[in-house]
């Protein structure tokens, strides 16, 4: 995730999500905040990636829902479509 490209990064955030563990939370949550910093041109799948990843572990690190309510009180703006629906869905079931 250190890695300057964007492409990189992305990779790794698969790679992540399909077989890391919840030693992989923090720099997700990192990666997620660094895309949210500024409204994006382009959608990606990165974000929902990291979403569900995270979400897995919401239960045991409570990072996880602080962040979640940070995107919806204060970057709500700068989300896509697909991503509002998924935020709002696990608001709805939590």
């Amino acid at each position: 995730m250190k890695d300057r490209s964007v492409d990189v990064k992305a990779y790794a955030l698969l790679g992540i999500a399909k077989h890391g563990d919840a030693s992989a939370i923090q720099p997700v949550i990192k990666r997620v905040k660094t895309m949210l910093k500024r409204k994006r041109q382009i959608q990606s799948d990165e974000i929902l990636v990291a979403f569900r990843f995270l979400n897995r572990y919401r239960h045991s690190d409570k990072t996880i829902p602080e962040l979640f309510d940070w995107i919806i009180t204060k970057r709500w703006d700068v989300l896509f479509d697909e991503e509002q629906q998924w935020l709002n869905e696990y608001r709805t079931s939590h």
